[in-house]
């Protein structure tokens, strides 16, 4: 535990709020509440997942050490909620979280030499958003498995998911950027070509991005390495480069999640990143390039 002067506990925080159904305002009565601490962009492991049944829909963690927080809402039959920023201090910090069934996404997975579709094929969303903790009141991550004729559905996806993984032995794993998702209803249908796995072939992802390996750092994102043939290589973005903003948007306001989604998007479309390099900064051009690695 932190302390203060003369070794006196630091003060303890608390969060409080309300689960309750978007489209009625009845309180979800049985959900689960996740957090993490933020430190800047980065984020700490999943801290307090905590199960609550109550009538009025409330909830109260305590105990917190203060600092910023993301805070997700989850219950049975609902998508998970966005993320909330909450700043924790000494002060009970209010925040409140209202559900909504999410989006539905329809698909087909097929065969990118063949055209055929591929029966059996994982489907997932990536990332923190996909991940829900283990209580009895948090919904499993929506998640599918192609039929016969390689077509599936994912139900209850949060808005904010940012994109999905399609898993199938033999086959590259592909990650599909999901755009904008309404809050309900249905997305698009998606189209997913999956590229069979060479026999001693290193690589086992592909997606389209700049091509670069990147770490969260309290005030950036950090290149710690780029694929050759991507769009960072062919920009000259190196190992220690740092990335400050993206498309003029500094990552701090993004977080991680956010600017590695505003990162990714269509093959072919420019991202602007602020680099900084041996203390001088400078905007570079990036042309987002299907990748493998």
């Amino acid at each position: 535990m932190d302390a203060g002067d003369g070794g006196t506990p630091a003060a303890r925080g608390s969060l409080r709020g309300r689960v309750f159904d978007a489209r009625s305002g009845a309180p979800v009565v049985a959900f689960a509440i996740a957090l993490w601490r933020r430190d800047g962009i980065a984020l700490s492991r999943m801290i307090a997942p905590a199960s609550f049944i109550d009538a009025s829909g409330a909830y109260e963690i305590t105990d917190l050490d203060q600092g910023t927080y993301e805070v997700v809402a989850m219950a049975a039959g609902y998508a998970g909620s966005g993320y909330a920023v909450a700043q924790v201090d000494t002060s009970p910090v209010q925040a409140d979280f209202a559900l909504r069934a999410g989006a539905r996404i329809e698909g087909i997975v097929t065969d990118g030499a063949t055209r055929r579709p591929i029966a059996g094929a994982t489907i997932s969303l990536e990332g923190r958003r996909g991940v829900a903790p283990n209580l009895p009141f948090a919904p499993l991550s929506p998640e599918a498995e192609t039929g016969a004729d390689g077509r599936f559905t994912l139900e209850q996806v949060p808005p904010d998911a940012m994109s999905l993984h399609a898993d199938k032995e033999g086959y590259l794993t592909r990650i599909v950027t999901l755009g904008p998702l309404s809050e309900e209803g249905d997305h698009p249908p998606l189209a997913i070509a999956l590229t069979p796995r060479a026999s001693g072939d290193d690589a086992s992802v592909e997606l389209t991005g700049i091509g670069a390996v990147l770490e969260a750092q309290p005030e950036w994102l950090a290149v710690r390495g780029v694929i050759p043939g991507g769009g960072a290589a062919d920009a000259g973005l190196v190992s220690g480069d740092q990335i400050l903003a993206i498309d003029g948007t500094p990552v701090v306001r993004l977080g991680y999640e956010g600017a590695i989604g505003v990162i990714r998007g269509p093959e072919g479309t420019l991202v602007v990143l602020r680099i900084r390099r041996d203390g001088r900064e400078g905007d570079v051009a990036v042309t987002r390039k299907r990748v493998r690695h």
